[in-house]
């Protein structure tokens, strides 16, 4: 099934089940921890799309704890989203070409020609901060 989802550019990465999790605002991304249960564990990820959003966004829970956020928009095949890759730090490309990035965003194999966007992501308490200047 998941190369079947590949083949198609079918992200696996699901948007958060409560909507109601984060917020756009200006040009930073709020989203209250305690309400994204997909970002609790190491490897768990969100995709962020619509409320505004100048463009889409992949979140991700890294194996060290720290959270990163991405341009969730492969430097490839730039219609294709990205999806983290289980236990490890790196992302891959939903298609079936395996361009894949590392947690900085730098292409670390296949066709794709340059880096994602990364974006800083603050956390406080229980709410991770994304700004995306």
């Amino acid at each position: 099934m998941i190369w079947f989802k590949r083949f198609l550019g079918i992200s696996s990465t699901p948007a958060p089940k409560d909507h109601a999790c984060w917020k756009f605002s200006g040009y930073t991304i709020e989203i209250d921890l305690q309400r994204a249960p997909e970002l609790a564990q190491p490897g768990g990820a969100l995709r962020l799309e619509e409320k505004g959003l100048p463009q889409r966004m992949l979140v991700v829970r890294l194996a060290n704890g720290n959270v990163r956020a991405f341009h969730n928009r492969c430097s490839h095949m730039r219609s294709r989203r990205l999806d983290p890759i289980p236990g490890t730090n790196h992302l891959c490309c939903c298609s079936r070409q395996g361009s894949r990035f590392d947690e900085n965003g730098k292409v670390i194999k296949g066709p794709a020609h340059s880096p994602i966007a990364v974006y800083d992501v603050e956390v406080s308490g229980a709410k991770a901060f994304i700004s995306l200047r």
